[in-house]
């Protein structure tokens, strides 16, 4: 993975975006994953520990603002699976 030389290179900071990204799954990864938020998580989770869970990882979703939160903010299944599911010291942004 390119993330070992960057960190040997003193890299401490690091951010996984997902935001302006096509939400449709191949079919490799729907046989794999229950669903695109847990793919994400899954591979934000293992990155961070890869990196041996650094200070600061930050995360952006696919849907990143209101507008983009389907069906709605508060009904999400996508923002309430990566709520629950990602490593609880991964910070998530929002714009």
């Amino acid at each position: 993975m390119l993330y070992h030389p960057l960190s040997s290179f003193g890299c401490e900071y690091w951010a996984w975006l997902f935001d302006d990204i096509e939400s449709e799954m191949c079919q490799q990864d729907k046989d794999r994953f229950v669903s695109f938020a847990h793919a994400q998580v899954a591979v934000t989770n293992e990155i961070y520990d890869y990196l041996n869970k650094p200070n600061i990882l930050l995360f952006c979703p696919t849907q990143y603002c209101s507008q983009m939160a389907k069906p709605s903010l508060e009904r999400s299944s996508y923002l309430q699976t990566i709520g629950n599911s990602l490593h609880p010291d991964i910070d998530i942004f929002w714009t």
